[in-house]
């Protein structure tokens, strides 16, 4: 997971500082997955004196953050989302925040983890979750080059397994007992991006086209449900 050990970013609109900034409140207790080397939930517990368990499956990583957790979770066993025996261990614990900062595309069944995530919620808590959108124009452009490469980070990161548009992440929430309450976006435009490709390597007719669809420079959404 050393491809994600970044700074924290809170002066541009970014998965993480929409959630700091917009869906969080201070004392909180949260369940944050998949931190990585912790710069989210280092920010959570130093200024926002919010008491944080996580669960990372990359233990060199997780133990990095574990020194901002309240509990730690971490390595192939307990810190494997896809495995539930996180849940186990969480057996009682409730949130009034539970986090996926960029983790669900990372998952074999991200569905059936929101499911099983909910039930730790506080009955007036909230999941917030980012995603990548996989219908950006870049990866239409792509594709209608016949072209399709993973990257080392973004939206086609090579270690993504679940990928999303609009509709699929509705439909995903639509089956939990959650609704979305709020909703943001994190925007990059066609050849600002780390795919580098830009409309006049297509048809004028098919560029102009996809300028005018729904979403189409949206890079990340970013939810909140209650």
């Amino acid at each position: 997971m050393t491809n994600y050990n970044f700074e924290l970013d809170l002066t541009t609109d970014n998965s993480l500082s929409i959630i700091v900034k917009y869906f969080l409140k201070e004392n909180a207790k949260i369940l944050e997955f998949g931190p990585a080397n912790g710069r989210l939930t280092k920010y959570l517990k130093k200024n926002m004196d919010c008491d944080v368990d996580i669960i990372e499956i990359d233990e060199i990583a997780g133990k990095e953050a574990s020194q901002y957790a309240r509990r730690a979770l971490i390595g192939p066993k307990y810190g494997d989302i896809d495995n539930e025996l996180w849940a186990e261990e969480l057996n009682g614990e409730k949130y009034d925040y539970i986090i996926f900062a960029d983790v669900l595309e990372h998952l074999k069944n991200p569905e059936k983890t929101l499911q099983l995530a909910e039930k730790f919620l506080k009955s007036n808590g909230a999941l917030c979750f980012s995603i990548p959108n996989l219908a950006h124009n870049s990866v239409i452009i792509e594709l209608f080059n016949n072209n399709f490469k993973y990257t080392e980070i973004g939206l086609l990161d090579k270690t993504h397994i679940s990928f999303f548009a609009y509709n699929s992440i509705q439909d995903m929430v639509n089956k939990t007992n959650l609704e979305i309450v709020e909703e943001r976006a994190v925007y990059g435009k066609v050849g600002d991006i780390e795919i580098r490709n830009y409309y006049d390597e297509i048809p004028y007719e098919v560029g102009e086209a996809l300028k005018n669809r729904d979403y189409s420079e949206v890079y990340q959404y970013v939810f909140k449900l209650k």
